[in-house]
């Protein structure tokens, strides 16, 4: 059975995009869903490392969400601590669904990182139906639903997990995004199907 969204509610018109106030006129990159340790979310800090080395240090990484304990969030704060990156991300903690999707909404761009393995290549992650379906511009990487929906979706970009191809990927979107916004659009339409 192929995963879906509930559409009524995160389509409702009283979900308004929403962006941190000190964050208004950055870009943002979201990332929602789990801070566990095994997601390996260091990775989204160094590929904001390598996005702030080439010169783009007024880009943003939005975590939304929270880890199962508090050794996973404090590990990812001392990550972006050790390499200067503090005042470039934040960590939100556990939202409702509606303020999530509204700081989701309001994000440039969002990332669904799923680690390969035995573990997490067998699962179907919501967090990327929920960003096609609110037609923002992702980047997906490699993990075999991910492929699937990327692919037969057309609605976003997939690359290695790595930080220096999800630093690539994101400079193509951020680049041209009326464009990368466009390609988004469709994935509603995956979605409803």
């Amino acid at each position: 059975v192929p995963m879906g969204v509930d559409l009524d509610r995160i389509l409702s018109p009283g979900l308004i995009a929403r962006r941190l106030p000190q964050w208004n006129d950055q870009p943002v990159i979201a990332y929602l869903g789990s801070l566990d340790a095994l997601r390996r979310l260091d990775v989204l800090i160094d590929m904001l490392c390598e996005l702030h080395r080439r010169g783009r240090t007024n880009i943003r990484l939005l975590l939304i969400g929270d880890g199962s304990s508090a050794a996973d969030t404090d590990m990812l704060r001392a990550h972006a601590e050790q390499l200067g990156l503090s005042h470039a991300i934040h960590i939100t903690g556990w939202l409702p669904g509606a303020a999530a999707w509204a700081l989701l909404k309001g994000a440039d761009l969002a990332i669904s990182p799923i680690p390969r393995g035995p573990l997490l290549d067998v699962s179907s992650p919501t967090k990327l139906l929920e960003y096609l379906a609110l037609g923002i511009p992702c980047i997906g990487n490699d993990s075999p639903d991910q492929v699937e929906v990327l692919t037969t979706s057309g609605a976003g970009v997939l690359c290695q997990l790595t930080a220096l191809e999800l630093a690539d990927r994101a400079c193509e979107l951020l680049d041209d995004l009326p464009a990368a916004r466009r390609q988004a659009a469709t994935g509603l339409d995956y979605i409803r199907q």
